[in-house]
């Protein structure tokens, strides 16, 4: 879970500070930054399991695909020496296994990571990346309160705290300088015991945080599997029609596919009870009222299974014909069965495909995957977060006061020039307002004209 991101220096995203509670919907005009957000929390989640490079060329460029690295900078820099910084308060899992099975208990489970790169040019080819600078460091849960302002209860906060936390006082991951090099050094866990394992930092073609292990780091470890368990969610037809063989994975993925394998899963994890497919059928009806049940037909010749909708008139309907949006919807209902999802799920848009009469349910749904920090985390309550985008006032309306953060542009100086930056802000009478000093008036986004227009620079502080 993501509690509170730092970024500067990426795309246009400068001097972001930005808290977040169980269930976040940021919302703001195409081209505000909304998506570029998204992007900088998934090259954060990509730094877990790839290079550096491979981290960059990944994330969308400004005409799709990524050529070069250069594009996550801010264009504002100058080219050859520009930097990013990124600060990430996050709670992880308390046990973790490594890439050889085994396993990891977490020393600590509230920490800060910090990662800092630089554009290196160089003669001849693409620019390339650079670490400067890599930190993990944690915070007693003891002091949590004075970092988690959403509304949240003491026995939520106390399921997620290690019970064998122990007694260090420095870095897991720290940047030192010797002789004029940075080295990232790596400490174990427990304490002053064993020497720091030192890496020179120009020579780093990944971060050390991604190679932890389960013997050596394994609160580090913990915090890479919560980085690589971001979800980024592009839910695709296609992907969403597609049946699934016996042996296929039964996790949905960020496509969308595998539904069918998935609910398979689930009802068997329930001894075979259909009582699973009866709430998702229940949740569908939200959205199309005529829905009588769900059920998975297996096809045992093609060894392979599908899900059919049934309506009340007897007709079968299977997901081949489904519309869309009724196909992101059913996907949806089944990941809130599924106590597998953890971690932290990014939707874009979540009203595409969706009538516009429809809007409460989907947002109804989202806000009910999320965990609930009044409760104990565990299997009827994993540790999930929804963070949502829009630029859709309907959305919006919908969206509670404490969740809802506005982009807005300001104005900044840098480097004696004046630059066009967004902030992301909160309404006025919540804890984010409270945190961040200014805040935007919800009556100015309910109106279409008002939320793609200039008006959104009128704050309330």
């Amino acid at each position: 879970m993501i509690t509170r991101i730092k970024i500067n220096g990426f795309k246009n995203l400068r001097e972001v500070d930005l808290r977040f509670s169980e269930f976040t919907c940021v919302a703001g005009p195409n081209g505000s930054g909304k998506s570029n957000l998204f992007d900088a929390i998934q090259f954060l989640s990509l730094t877990g399991s790839r290079t550096m490079l491979e981290a960059a060329l990944a994330i969308r460029g400004d005409g799709g695909i990524a050529s070069s690295p250069d594009h996550i900078f801010s264009f504002d820099g100058k080219k050859g020496s520009r930097r990013i910084d990124f600060e990430v308060e996050m709670i992880v899992p308390k046990f973790a296994r490594d890439d050889l099975n085994q396993e990891a208990r977490a020393t600590f489970t509230f920490l800060t990571y910090e990662l800092s790169v630089v554009e290196r040019s160089n003669r001849g080819s693409n620019p390339s990346l650079e670490i400067v600078r890599e930190q993990l460091s944690y915070h007693p849960w003891s002091e949590a309160s004075k970092h988690l302002h959403f509304k949240h209860s003491p026995k939520w906060r106390g399921s997620l705290k290690q019970a064998t936390g122990g007694g260090r006082r420095d870095y897991f991951i720290s940047t030192a300088d010797r002789g004029g090099e940075t080295v990232i050094q790596r400490h174990q866990d427990g304490g002053s015991s064993g020497k720091p394992i030192p890496a020179l930092a120009r020579n780093l073609p990944r971060t050390v945080l991604s190679t932890a292990n389960a013997s050596e780091s394994p609160t580090a470890l913990c915090a890479k599997r919560e980085l690589e368990s971001w979800r980024f969610l592009a839910l695709e037809s296609s992907s969403l029609r597609a049946p699934d063989g016996f042996n296929d994975p039964s996790m949905i993925d960020v496509h969308g596919r595998h539904m069918p394998a998935t609910l398979n899963r689930l009802i068997e994890a329930d001894g075979g009870d259909t009582a699973v497919a009866s709430r998702v059928a229940g949740r569908l009806t939200e959205l199309v009222e005529n829905v009588r049940d769900i059920h998975l037909d297996r096809d045992p010749v093609r060894q392979a299974y599908s899900i059919l909708v049934n309506d009340h008139s007897g007709n079968s309907i299977p997901a081949r014909g489904l519309s869309d949006g009724t196909l992101r919807f059913l996907a949806l209902a089944i990941l809130e069965e599924d106590p597998k999802v953890t971690g932290v799920i990014c939707l874009e848009e979540p009203e595409n495909g969706i009538h516009p009469k429809r809007i409460p349910a989907i947002i109804s749904l989202l806000r009910d995957i999320a965990m609930d920090p009044t409760e104990e985390c565990g299997d009827d309550n994993p540790l999930r977060q929804i963070v949502i985008n829009t630029h859709s006032p309907l959305v919006v309306a919908e969206v509670p006061d404490d969740s809802l953060v506005v982009v807005v542009d300001r104005t900044l100086r840098l480097e004696e020039r004046l630059v066009q930056v967004p902030t992301f802000l909160g309404l006025p009478d919540t804890w984010r307002a409270k945190e961040d000093g200014l805040s935007v008036s919800r009556g100015l986004l309910l109106e279409m004209p008002l939320i793609f227009g200039p008006v959104l620079f009128i704050l309330v502080s």
